[in-house]
């Protein structure tokens, strides 16, 4: 995926990827939005571990 949206992505830690988006965002309200757009759509979007987060195949499609 080489479109601004996803470029602006590659940062693993989601502080990052908000900061590149210009988003004020506060980190908890990010992750609750996440996690209640998985749940909306039904597959998880992101995979979490202790000191990344990388978008699955599902999120990468919704962004393509």
């Amino acid at each position: 995926m080489t479109d601004g949206k996803a470029s602006r992505l590659r940062p693993s830690r989601l502080t990052g990827c908000r900061k590149r988006l210009g988003t004020h965002i506060p980190p908890p309200a990010l992750s609750r939005a996440i996690q209640a757009l998985e749940r909306a759509v039904g597959v998880p979007l992101l995979v979490r571990r202790s000191h990344a987060t990388e978008l699955t195949v599902a999120g990468w499609a919704l962004i393509a």
